[in-house]
């Protein structure tokens, strides 16, 4: 079965938790990389949320942080729904911090796609500032 190679651009608060592991463990994707962006929490707690899933997955999956704020309007997170850390609830491992980048998440998802040899599908499933950067 061919993989498809996968980009997951993501806010992850526990919602994102469970997109990630359906795509991470469903062995029709290859993810590739994991960008994060400030939506549900601010940015360092979803960066922190998408390397603490990495270790509770168990993956390798590198993650890349992103924009900190939207374009042109104030973060209006969604911590109240979600809890301070956006994952809250639940005691997740320590962050796989060794799986995080040193470059700005739109720098990384076109790094991953020009250097691949095949077409790349990037999933937003989080604000879409990377995106529009």
């Amino acid at each position: 079965m061919k993989q498809i190679p996968l980009i997951i651009d993501t806010d992850p608060g526990i919602d994102d938790a469970v997109a990630i592991a359906l795509a991470v463990f469903n062995p029709r994707f290859d993810v590739r990389l994991i960008t994060t962006v400030a939506g549900n929490v601010s940015i360092e707690a979803t960066t922190t949320n998408a390397l603490k899933l990495m270790a509770y997955y168990g993956k390798d999956v590198p993650v890349a942080r992103g924009a900190a704020e939207p374009l042109i309007r104030q973060l209006d997170d969604a911590s109240d729904i979600h809890g301070k850390t956006g994952m809250e609830g639940f005691d997740f491992p320590e962050p796989k911090t060794e799986l995080l980048l040193d470059k700005h998440a739109v720098e990384a998802m076109r790094d991953e796609i020009m250097a691949s040899a095949e077409p790349v599908t990037v999933m937003p499933i989080g604000p879409l500032t990377n995106i529009a950067g």
